[in-house]
């Protein structure tokens, strides 16, 4: 799996009654996605305490935060509405197992589970946080991508 390209608009994040938010996407998978797949978020939260900075990891509550989850599982899940218009910009179906290809996607609107998402702001808040984004075949030992980014998540109340 390779990004080739990955903006999300707008920046800082902006969690609201809206909810819009825009994905400009060039990722290639280079070989199907095996059911059992499986697709690690990690989310921290960068807490200063004084003049240092931590770390602060955000736990795994009803599939929002750091969570482990199978990809198929992924299309019965909040995750499915940011998902499938990625899978789509390829031409492909938003089904399981995900066939290898071209994802290209320019500027698409992806529509954000606002009930599920309010409830994960309320208790992190504005700041900025940091994502790693595995993708892994844990029977083959095999990673698939990675993916870490840093962003500025502001809620509207």
């Amino acid at each position: 799996m390779t990004f080739k390209k990955l903006d999300i608009e707008p920046l800082p994040l902006v969690i609201s009654a809206t909810g819009k938010i825009f994905l400009t996407s060039d990722v290639a998978l280079n070989a199907d996605l095996p059911a059992d797949a499986e697709v690690t978020l990690e989310m921290n939260k960068t807490v200063t305490f004084g003049s240092k900075k931590f770390q602060l990891t955000i736990p795994c509550v009803d599939g929002i935060g750091s969570c482990t989850v199978k990809v198929c599982d992924v299309f019965k899940l909040w995750y499915n509405d940011i998902l499938c218009p990625l899978i789509k910009g390829g031409g492909h179906g938003c089904s399981c197992p995900i066939k290898g290809g071209n994802f290209l996607n320019q500027r698409t609107e992806v529509k954000a589970p606002l009930s599920k998402l309010r409830n994960l702001a309320s208790a992190i808040a504005d700041g900025d946080y940091s994502f790693r984004i595995s993708v892994a075949d844990p029977a083959k030992s095999k990673l698939f991508g990675c993916l870490e980014m840093q962003m500025k998540i502001k809620v509207e109340k």
